[in-house]
């Protein structure tokens, strides 16, 4: 929902079983809420919150904030986001942070440069499950993403990419993982 005229303060209420886009498999629930402010024509502001109580007990909760800015040919924003894991079948507890921002802006019609980092400032328990972009779960790291989309027809992209993790040195006697480099080639097309 929404108030205002313009809809500048609008908000949402969410209760769903906490499975992803799986069926129900048990009787535990995820609630998740969200504000979101229009400050002005090109700027928004959002504050999210969810808590999943979870079948194994490792309850999880999450919050973060969010800035955004978008005009024709820029946008870019900024994230802070949080998640609590409680204990669970090891009996840790695990504080995950991230701040991430970005930036795109179209160079002409057709060409946009994209820019993005990362940064997750504590080890991720589960990074090396990550399918997409796997991380190592010793150390916290910083994760950039930089590339050039191109739109070559109505609604398809090409968007050749790089993206690197670098790593922080681990708590303890291990040693930082080396940096991770991928270059990728995107195809994004809209039906």
């Amino acid at each position: 929902g929404g108030f205002g005229e313009n809809k500048t303060l609008e908000y949402h209420v969410m209760v769903g079983n906490g499975t992803h886009v799986n069926a129900e498999t048990n009787t535990k629930k995820k609630g998740m809420a969200s504000v979101r402010i229009h400050a002005g024509e090109n700027l928004v502001l959002e504050a999210y919150g969810d808590y999943e109580d979870r079948i194994d007990s490792a309850d999880r909760y999450l919050y973060f904030g969010f800035a955004g800015y978008q005009s024709e040919r820029t946008r870019a924003g900024l994230q802070y986001a949080q998640q609590t894991r409680l204990k669970n079948e090891d009996d840790a507890e695990y504080e995950l942070r991230i701040l991430s921002g970005f930036f795109t802006k179209g160079l002409s019609e057709k060409t946009w440069i994209l820019v993005r980092v990362d940064r997750n400032m504590d080890p991720n328990p589960a990074g090396e499950s990550i399918q997409y972009m796997p991380f190592a779960d010793t150390a916290a790291n910083t994760f950039f993403i930089a590339g050039l989309d191109f739109h070559v027809a109505e609604g398809v992209s090409l968007i050749p990419n790089v993206e690197a993790t670098v790593y922080d040195d681990p708590d303890g006697a291990l040693e930082a993982p080396d940096t991770d480099v991928m270059l990728r080639l995107t195809f994004q097309g809209k039906f």
